[in-house]
């Protein structure tokens, strides 16, 4: 009888393919890829995202944004190639909860923009889930700040929120409504902080362009997406002013536009001596630069205005001011327009630590000097002296 049941059991096939963490835990894996069930389920990273191909993972927002005009204003359907989850795994609850307690407080530099980002807009993205995967998207990449181990789970994580978040905000801004111009303007004003987050500071700075030595970067100018969010201010001022983002306007309502700019003596010296590098330039072309010096010249003075805006959005604002045809000078590579952002690094470098801006001002310099080359240094050496340091010699980024 025994050996008739031995001949009825089925056999038993082990497998030696499962993760690290399902094998620790003697459980069975299912050896989904990139992330098992279990370790989905857990919320722990599984030793699968650090060997599965990246062709294979989903698309980025890099590869989503590969397009000449800003998003904001050039988006009228969704993008069917982006990831759009069902559900929420443990590994999100970690990031919501991850967010409200700890990401907000350190990605934002004032107290009322921090309660409206903990709360209000988190209650947006119960509504519109493009802000709940932007939220969990940025909480991902501030956990491979500051969990460098687990780096490669977070960062997938914050890969898939974020091509969500895009894929759904897409159809929402091409139909901007006074109901749905709130949760799009949270949204865009939170989207940068996960550009700046992503760019990485052992590769050169996208932001305006892409290196002419780096063949392989998706051609993005993120800069515009800083910009975008003036569209949906433009359009939809008077129901946000006194909407439930109104915190982030209230510092800057009694700011006089026509105010002077009042400046370090040392600042002084170096931004208003910069005009002579293109004093024997075209008229047209010195109208565009003069225009955007003195939106630099602005942007040093606004991290000294008390009671103003925050540093952080003082500083950033810079991208929302300067103009097209400046932006347009930088794509080009244009020598003169690359020393005015030379010398707007060193407000990025006055906006402290961070967590999405720590590096990003030597990035920036960096790559903008590699594509600036020789015969500039008269210009140069402040930026330089102000950002890395005095007698800091210039290192090239490998591309």
């Amino acid at each position: 009888m025994a050996e008739q049941v031995s001949k009825l059991r089925r056999p038993h096939q082990k497998s030696r393919n499962g993760c690290s963490q399902c094998k620790q835990r003697k459980v069975k894996c299912d050896e989904q890829k990139p992330t098992c069930k279990k370790c989905e389920g857990y919320g722990s990273p599984c030793s699968f995202l650090q060997t599965y191909p990246q062709k294979s993972r989903l698309p980025t927002v890099a590869s989503m944004l590969a397009s000449p005009e800003p998003i904001i204003s050039s988006v009228s359907s969704p993008a069917s190639s982006a990831p759009l989850p069902t559900k929420f795994s443990m590994l999100d609850m970690e990031l919501l909860h991850h967010w409200t307690t700890v990401t907000c407080q350190a990605s934002i530099d004032f107290h009322s923009g921090m309660e409206l980002y903990r709360t209000v807009i988190v209650r947006f993205g119960f509504e519109y889930p493009f802000v709940m995967h932007q939220l969990l998207a940025i909480t991902a990449m501030h956990l491979t700040y500051l969990r460098p181990r687990q780096k490669s789970t977070y960062r997938h994580a914050a890969d898939s929120h974020a091509a969500s978040a895009l894929s759904l905000f897409q159809p929402e801004i091409a139909n901007l409504t006074t109901e749905n111009c709130h949760a799009c303007f949270g949204f865009s004003t939170s989207f940068w902080m996960y550009v700046w987050s992503t760019q990485e500071l052992d590769k050169p700075s996208t932001l305006f362009f892409k290196p002419s030595l780096n063949h392989q970067s998706t051609d993005i100018q993120w800069v515009k997406l800083h910009r975008g969010t003036n569209t949906i201010l433009t359009t939809m001022w008077q129901a946000l002013q006194t909407g439930p983002c109104h915190a982030l306007f209230d510092d800057w309502k009694d700011l006089d536009p026509e105010r002077p700019d009042p400046l370090h003596a040392e600042d002084e010296k170096h931004l208003y001596g910069l005009a002579e590098a293109w004093k024997d330039l075209p008229e047209t072309k010195k109208d565009v630069l003069n225009t955007n010096l003195k939106i630099t010249v602005r942007a040093f003075s606004m991290l000294d205005i008390q009671p103003g805006p925050s540093k952080l959005a003082a500083g950033i604002s810079w991208f929302s001011h300067i103009t097209d045809e400046f932006i347009q000078l930088v794509s080009e590579k244009m020598p003169e327009s690359l020393l005015i952002v030379c010398y707007y690094c060193v407000v990025l470098k006055k906006l402290g630590g961070t967590w999405w801006m720590v590096g990003k001002a030597e990035n920036l310099l960096r790559t903008i000097m590699t594509e600036l080359g020789s015969g500039w240094e008269i210009w140069t050496k402040w930026p330089i002296e102000k950002v890395l340091g005095e007698n800091q010699a210039l290192p090239r980024l490998d591309y």
